[in-house]
């Protein structure tokens, strides 16, 4: 059920309308006391006349999400998203699970993107204070890694695929989950992490000749998709594996365990190739 309605009576309460108004463009911090039951209202209130991303941040990441969802019946003008805590040690040797780093690279393209075009429609973003303390590629280079992918543009299919995979894309047979990517002949299907559904993109020679979206249970084509611009797949900068591992080569592996060297040599060819592996944000 939405509620957006009843937020033009609220924006009507004078002391909610002064305590917004203060905490949006006054020139200090406002600290407001408000009961948990009202607090999606007001949040979802600010996120509403705010001209910008609005950040919210919980003790908890299961209280992060309970309330993204409740802003979210308070808010139609603007996505409210999750940004989810990866529940491991930092420089753990532990894979993120897959939906939760779809999820947090999701939430880091569409501030990108809002933050590059000045939507007035920014995302509001609530999260924890552990999932904030993951460091994390600077807007700036995360946002020259985009990809586009546009209908008659001129385009090199072994590139894109290389510069896929330089991004965190995973290559498999069929796609089916949000950063992976399939090729056969003229025909490379993607799924970017902030898409509903995959991209197939269609090149003659060296154009791209189509981009349309596919259902990935059935890998039937759909409508199509016009310009595509694709997020880097992980939230680990893949792209600077190899300068990684020219530092990593310079360190004395001889007091390893054998089998420890065996990982660690497999871990330097995988950076030195560009290539996203479950491991690689120990080297972050």
């Amino acid at each position: 059920m939405a509620l957006s309605g009843l937020l033009e009576l609220l924006a009507e309460e004078p002391s909610l309308a002064s305590a917004a108004s203060r905490a949006l463009n006054g020139p200090h911090p406002l600290t407001v006391e408000v009961r948990d039951g009202v607090k999606s209202a007001v949040l979802g209130l600010l996120g509403g006349q705010a001209g910008q991303p609005l950040i919210v941040v919980t003790a908890e990441d299961g209280r992060a999400a309970e309330l993204a969802h409740d802003i979210g019946m308070w808010s139609d003008a603007r996505p409210v998203l999750h940004f989810p805590d990866p529940d491991q040690p930092a420089y753990s040797m532990l894979a993120i699970a897959g939906d939760v780093l779809a999820q947090r690279v999701a939430v880091l393209g569409h501030l990108a993107r809002a933050c590059e075009s000045g939507d007035s429609a920014a995302p509001v973003v609530v999260t924890s204070v552990r999932a904030l303390l993951r460091r994390l590629v600077p807007p700036g280079e995360f946002r020259t890694h985009f990809l586009s992918l546009t209908p008659g543009s001129a385009a090199d299919l072994p590139d894109v695929m290389r510069r896929l995979s330089a991004l965190g894309y995973e290559s498999t047979p069929l796609v089916e989950r949000p950063g992976e990517f399939a090729h056969r002949g003229g025909i490379v299907d993607v799924f970017p992490p902030d898409a509903r559904l995959p991209v197939r993109v269609d090149f003659f020679g060296d154009e791209i000749e189509s981009v349309r979206h596919f259902d990935p249970e059935t890998q039937r084509s759909l409508g199509p998709a016009g310009d595509v611009l694709m997020t880097p797949a992980t939230e680990v900068p893949i792209w600077l594996g190899e300068q990684v591992a020219g530092r990593l080569r310079e360190l004395d592996f001889d007091s390893l365990r054998p089998e420890d060297r065996v990982v660690w040599r497999r871990h330097l060819e995988q950076l030195e190739g560009n290539q996203y592996f479950d491991d690689a944000a120990f080297y972050t």
